[in-house]
């Protein structure tokens, strides 16, 4: 017999940030912390997503998302974050922190979807934007100083 109901609302919106986290970052230690991405000028720069998402709209996608609902968050942060890095090799650290906001997640949209659908989690994705966008800590003076000499 049925000993329980889980409802689920799938019309809910949900939320999951993928990439840097300031408040995880690893303190004295040589480990990069997640999000801390190498651009195609071998500069890195912290990147966060923000990736909002839903239960799809068929019945697979609402048996596969019971199913996988302990995983679906971190299977969707890790593919946004491996989308992130891959975006932020193809290009210079003045094009990622100059045009990233915008262009980072329409990227990111145009191929989330299409990376975790092998993993049957029966989500619908959202939205992705940018969480944060900006050169780490440690070399973010350096940053200011070019670009108040170049303005």
């Amino acid at each position: 017999g049925i000993d329980r109901v889980e409802r689920v609302p799938v019309r809910a919106a949900r939320q999951v940030r993928a990439g840097y986290d300031p408040d995880a970052a690893p303190a004295g230690t040589d480990a990069l912390p997640a999000g801390q991405l190498l651009t195609g000028d071998q500069n890195l720069v912290n990147v966060q997503l923000v990736i909002d998402y839903s239960v799809g709209e068929s019945d697979d996608d609402l048996d596969n998302y019971v199913l996988h609902r302990d995983r679906a968050e971190a299977a969707l942060a890790r593919a946004a974050e491996a989308l992130a890095a891959e975006w932020a090799a193809g290009r210079t650290i003045d094009q990622v922190l100059l045009t990233g906001s915008a262009a980072l997640p329409a990227w990111v949209m145009d191929r989330l979807a299409a990376r975790v659908a092998d993993q049957k989690l029966g989500v619908r994705v959202l939205r992705a934007s940018a969480g944060a966008l900006a050169p780490p800590d440690e070399v973010r003076p350096a940053f200011d100083a070019v670009n108040q000499a170049q303005t």
